[in-house]
């Protein structure tokens, strides 16, 4: 979740592009002191989450080969 609501007008971006630009802006509820959002996609679709919360959340997996 984010706090607070923006206006954004963007002419002649690609949506990727606009996409980016919210990782900057986006302020965190959780997080208030956060450093920034991060756009991402994975098997499951895209993402959109704070590094906080990201790294708050990250889980340590073994690997054999």
């Amino acid at each position: 979740d984010t706090y607070g609501i923006q206006t954004y007008i963007a002419p002649n971006i690609h949506p990727f592009e606009i996409i980016q630009s919210m990782t900057v802006r986006a302020k965190s509820k959780e997080f208030t002191e956060s450093s920034g959002f991060l756009f991402y996609e994975t098997l499951d679709g895209f993402n959109f989450k704070s590094l906080d919360n990201l790294i708050k959340n990250s889980k340590v997996t073994d690997y054999t080969f």
